[in-house]
């Protein structure tokens, strides 16, 4: 058996991330027909010979050792997830969930939901033809972790037609899926 995630989660960067280390923040607003989109772009180092080499084209890297210039640069965005795992994890879908996605040393995740899937791939789950899936459950996040959502039932198929090689380091794929889910949410009183 074949599990596949899916899932958006919302991400936040860590303050640490941009502390006491070399810093070039750059801000770049592109405005079309009305509506403007901002790229958050940067570069750091920790090394002083390559911020100053750096510095000598053009580029504008500064010690940073403020806080709040780091909280305010941390980005905030929704992220999609996708990935393949072969095996039931030993500590449960929770655990490996909430420690694969929940932090990281530079990130952490405010909310989001993941879907697992259990498929069949055929012929092999890293190169099919085939797959046929069947929902096993949805997973919120939560202050402690991800947690399967709480009075919700759900339930869903889903199958995949064409050539995926579907690897730990490669993913290329001509495919068409189909997915039916049902969900039933209860109210307490």
């Amino acid at each position: 058996m074949t599990y596949v995630i899916e899932g958006k989660l919302v991400r936040e960067e860590k303050p640490d991330k941009y502390m006491n280390r070399f810093v070039d923040f750059k801000l770049i607003e592109n405005i079309r027909g009305g509506s403007t989109t901002t790229k958050r772009r940067y570069i750091t180092t920790t090394s002083e010979r390559f911020a100053h080499w750096l510095n000598n084209r053009g580029y504008n890297l500064q010690w940073n050792e403020d806080l709040e210039r780091a909280v305010e640069m941390c980005d905030r965005g929704e992220v999609g997830v996708s990935k393949t795992k072969l095996f039931t994890p030993r500590s449960g879908w929770e655990n490996y969930l909430t420690q694969k996605f929940g932090e990281t040393k530079e990130e952490r995740t405010l909310d989001g939901e993941l879907k697992v899937w259990g498929e069949t791939r055929l012929p092999t789950p890293w190169l099919y033809v085939a797959s046929f899936g069947k929902l096993e459950d949805v997973f919120v996040f939560d202050d402690v972790g991800f947690v399967v959502e709480p009075m919700a039932k759900h339930e869903g198929k889903r199958s995949t037609a064409g050539v995926i090689l579907d690897t730990l380091i490669l993913y290329l794929g001509v495919s068409q899926t189909r997915t039916n889910t049902q969900t039933s949410r209860y109210r307490s009183f």
